[in-house]
């Protein structure tokens, strides 16, 4: 269990202090401006929406001035000039807002799919076992269900219906251990470095391998 010094409470599972909200805060995946608060585990499927609703929104708008574009740089606009200036500022701020829209929800849908938070695609959390990614992955299914719910109908609305209370995770569990993250046989590293079980095993059967005498004729 965690402890925040700053708020003087117990700090949940996967739950970060914002130094702009001056709490903690729930799951939080990063402080947006734009919204003027935390995203976090209240409002995360919401905001992945606004983020799909805006992307629809400004790909509409791009789609239908692009005529009006195609016609302004090829001079056979028929409107005034200040109307031409207006066709040209839209065009280009739907474009650019619906690129940059597309990219942050593309890597949130990741995030989403991973069970990661931004924070936590920054720095990992740490388990008994050490740091570790993938600690609070459940399956690409299940990671999907856990922020947007079970019923696909309310996928796409704002409607609230996230797994959990906030406060306590599901964890994966390893096949390599029953008794998943908290185990001292699950300690492996994600670069390939045998753990320090592995290296235990291996150096004792070497030792065992050099003490077997030679075989006699």
């Amino acid at each position: 269990m965690r402890y925040c010094d700053i708020c003087a409470a117990l700090k949940p599972d996967r739950a970060h202090h914002c130094s702009i909200c001056r709490q903690c805060v729930l799951k939080m995946d990063h402080h947006c401006p734009w919204v003027n608060s935390c995203v976090s585990f209240s409002n995360y499927k919401f905001f992945i929406l606004f983020l799909f609703y805006g992307l629809i929104y400004t790909v509409y708008v791009a789609t239908t001035d692009l005529q009006y574009f195609i016609e302004f740089w090829t001079n056979t606009s028929t409107h005034a000039g200040a109307t031409k200036f207006h066709v040209l500022f839209l065009f280009f701020a739907s474009v650019m807002f619906s690129i940059s829209l597309l990219a942050l929800f593309g890597y949130h849908l990741f995030l989403v799919q991973v069970n990661r938070s931004t924070l936590e695609s920054f720095r990992p959390p740490i388990f008994r076992a050490g740091p570790d990614k993938w600690g609070w992955s459940l399956g690409r299914r299940q990671n999907v269900l856990e922020i947007f719910g079970d019923s696909t109908l309310h996928w796409i609305l704002p409607i609230y219906s996230s797994r959990g209370n906030g406060y306590s995770f599901s964890r994966s569990i390893r096949p390599e251990s029953n008794d998943g993250l908290l185990s001292r046989s699950c300690r492996w590293v994600e670069e390939g470095v045998l753990s320090t079980d592995d290296e235990e095993s291996s150096q004792s059967n070497n030792i065992s391998h050099n003490n077997t005498p030679p075989a006699t004729s």
